[in-house]
């Protein structure tokens, strides 16, 4: 029972987990990470102001707002992929131009070597 002059605090479920993220963010490792996290995603941000039409809603509503963003950073993404791709496909052709002039090479050995016998 609840009297005019009872006080009591309340903590969150999460309270523990909420101490030690307070406490990871005083670390200097934190510190720094938290940097580079911010100079990095400044970057996403600028690429899709300046590149993607982010800078201006095209539309009304929250919901139409967040329907351009999720589509700028589907843009984004799809961007990402295919230059990853592009490398790896990349590396993979001239690991396969390595082999085959390799195997070419043994060819002409063994065909020299036939000859001579």
């Amino acid at each position: 029972m609840k009297t005019r002059n009872s006080k009591h605090i309340e903590m969150s479920i999460y309270h523990k987990a909420i101490e030690k993220a307070a406490k990871m963010e005083q670390t200097e490792e934190f510190k720094k990470l938290r940097v580079e996290r911010q100079w990095k995603m400044e970057g996403v941000f600028a690429e899709a102001k300046d590149n993607h039409g982010l800078a201006r809603a095209r539309y009304r509503g929250r919901v139409k707002i967040q329907i351009q963003s999720y589509m700028t950073a589907i843009v984004q993404n799809l961007k990402r992929i295919a230059i990853s791709l592009t490398l790896i496909l990349k590396t993979v052709l001239e690991n396969l131009i390595k082999i085959f002039e390799k195997l070419n090479l043994e060819k002409n050995w063994l065909n020299f070597l036939s000859s001579q016998l």
